[in-house]
């Protein structure tokens, strides 16, 4: 594990150890911090771990979302359905791709005026049914799903899928590699006709808890530092009877923290940067 200093022989004979020297895991996050900020003698006296414990994991949260943007990737083949599920640690995308027959990835355009449609059961005298609790009972997908165009040119609502139209339900300027929407109340991605059956590359972000074990959520090294003053800050903002001074100075040391974490984990190289300036006809200024 990050925190555990084992033999090379060891790190190089676990997979599973490859590249953790990184990452600090939440538990060793905790006990750090309890270690070094809270007790009698400290500025941060009489606080709970499990209050410390609940502050670290919205701290991570936020990094995750701001700051370390570590992005996950998933390799997917699409169904018939054109639909795909988004996966259970998702909390944004970053981009979603179809690999083509190069094996290189192509781009999908997002497309929010393609909705994905869904029915009511009904009886034979066309009445909603509903469930024992009164709410309506939806159709399977699998019977109901179609996909409706809203406002396209030529109709006030044009069947994506069954339209004879020359652009098949598509705008001829959209990406010709395809289009994708999400639907986040049924939790799926929804996609254009076009590439039934490829493979989809899903790049997205987490929020870093997808694991309930203390040991398996972490954070990079980098951002150790401004995790434990975004921890000080928010405790002492909550705790009564604190001057406002100090609250004020502890939110002034998070954000100098929280940006050289930024500019640490922007990972700049010159070499890199001339290498991809190269060949430019017109120099940036």
């Amino acid at each position: 594990m990050a925190h555990q200093i084992l033999p090379p022989i060891n790190y190089y004979n676990s997979e599973s150890d490859w590249g953790s020297y990184q990452y600090i895991p939440l538990s060793q996050l905790v006990d750090n911090f309890i270690l070094n900020f809270v007790g009698d003698d400290k500025l941060l006296s009489n606080v709970k771990r499990y209050n410390v414990l609940s502050h670290f994991k919205r701290g991570i949260q936020e990094f995750n979302y701001d700051t370390v943007k570590e992005v996950k990737v998933l390799e997917l083949e699409l169904n018939d359905n054109l639909l795909l599920t988004i996966p259970h640690d998702f909390v944004s995308y970053v981009r979603i791709s179809v690999v083509g027959q190069d094996g290189l990835l192509r781009p999908l355009s997002k497309d929010s005026r393609t909705e994905i449609g869904f029915a009511y059961l009904q009886d034979h005298e066309y009445n909603i049914l509903f469930d024992e609790d009164g709410y309506p009972l939806e159709a399977e997908e699998t019977e109901m799903i179609k996909r409706y165009k809203v406002g396209a040119p030529y109709s006030d609502v044009d069947c994506f899928e069954e339209t004879n139209s020359a652009n098949y339900g598509i705008k001829p300027d959209l990406n010709r590699n395809g289009f994708f929407n999400i639907d986040k109340r049924r939790g799926v991605i929804s996609f254009s006709s076009n590439i039934k059956g490829k493979v989809i590359v899903l790049e997205y972000v987490s929020d870093g808890l997808e694991y309930n074990n203390g040991e398996e959520v972490m954070i990079h090294k980098l951002a150790e530092e401004a995790l434990y003053s975004y921890v000080k800050y928010a405790i002492l903002n909550n705790k009564h009877g604190v001057q406002e001074y100090i609250v004020r100075r502890a939110e002034k040391n998070y954000f100098r923290d929280l940006q050289n974490t930024k500019i640490r984990m922007l990972d700049l190289r010159g070499d890199e940067l001339l290498i991809m300036l190269n060949g430019r006809k017109k120099w940036l200024k």
